[in-house]
Protein backbone atom coordinates (compact mmCIF):
# COMPACT_ATOMS: atom_id res chain seq x y z
CA UNK A 1 0.00 0.00 0.00
CA UNK A 2 2.85 2.17 0.99
CA UNK A 3 4.94 1.39 -2.47
CA UNK A 4 1.48 2.43 -4.27
CA UNK A 5 1.10 5.66 -2.08
CA UNK A 6 4.46 6.88 -3.32
CA UNK A 7 3.96 5.65 -7.39
CA UNK A 8 1.19 7.98 -6.90
CA UNK A 9 2.67 10.80 -5.29
CA UNK A 10 5.19 10.35 -8.44
CA UNK A 11 2.98 10.46 -11.30
CA UNK A 12 1.08 13.28 -9.96
CA UNK A 13 4.25 15.08 -9.54
CA UNK A 14 5.42 14.07 -13.34
CA UNK A 15 1.75 14.97 -14.21
CA UNK A 16 2.12 18.12 -13.17
CA UNK A 17 5.18 18.77 -15.25
CA UNK A 18 3.87 17.67 -17.83
CA UNK A 19 0.67 19.96 -17.54
CA UNK A 20 2.76 22.98 -16.79
CA UNK A 21 4.86 22.40 -19.82
CA UNK A 22 1.85 21.45 -22.32
CA UNK A 23 0.56 25.14 -21.12
CA UNK A 24 4.03 26.61 -22.26
CA UNK A 25 3.34 25.81 -25.67
CA UNK A 26 0.60 28.10 -25.46
CA UNK A 27 -2.45 25.42 -24.47
CA UNK A 28 -5.59 26.48 -22.67
CA UNK A 29 -5.30 26.22 -19.07
CA UNK A 30 -8.09 23.57 -19.53
CA UNK A 31 -6.11 21.87 -22.19
CA UNK A 32 -2.88 21.58 -19.69
CA UNK A 33 -5.24 20.27 -16.70
CA UNK A 34 -6.98 17.22 -18.74
CA UNK A 35 -3.22 16.59 -20.26
CA UNK A 36 -2.08 16.41 -16.80
CA UNK A 37 -4.73 14.19 -15.62
CA UNK A 38 -4.75 11.88 -18.65
CA UNK A 39 -0.73 11.46 -18.14
CA UNK A 40 -1.73 10.65 -14.64
CA UNK A 41 -4.03 7.78 -15.33
CA UNK A 42 -1.68 6.38 -17.98
CA UNK A 43 1.23 6.64 -15.84
CA UNK A 44 -0.11 4.76 -13.10
CA UNK A 45 -1.93 2.18 -14.99
CA UNK A 46 1.59 1.21 -17.10
CA UNK A 47 2.68 0.70 -13.53
CA UNK A 48 -0.38 -1.22 -12.74
CA UNK A 49 -0.09 -3.41 -15.42
CA UNK A 50 3.77 -3.89 -14.93
CA UNK A 51 2.97 -4.99 -11.08
CA UNK A 52 0.50 -7.31 -12.37
CA UNK A 53 3.05 -9.17 -14.92
CA UNK A 54 5.64 -8.89 -12.47
CA UNK A 55 3.41 -10.81 -9.56
CA UNK A 56 2.24 -13.32 -11.75
CA UNK A 57 4.71 -15.70 -13.73
CA UNK A 58 5.06 -16.37 -16.96
CA UNK A 59 1.92 -18.58 -18.44
CA UNK A 60 0.36 -18.37 -15.33
CA UNK A 61 -3.14 -16.24 -14.29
Amino acid sequence: MRRWLKLTALAVGLSACAGVISRLWQDTWADAASFGVTMCCVTLGVWGAKDYVDRNPRGKD
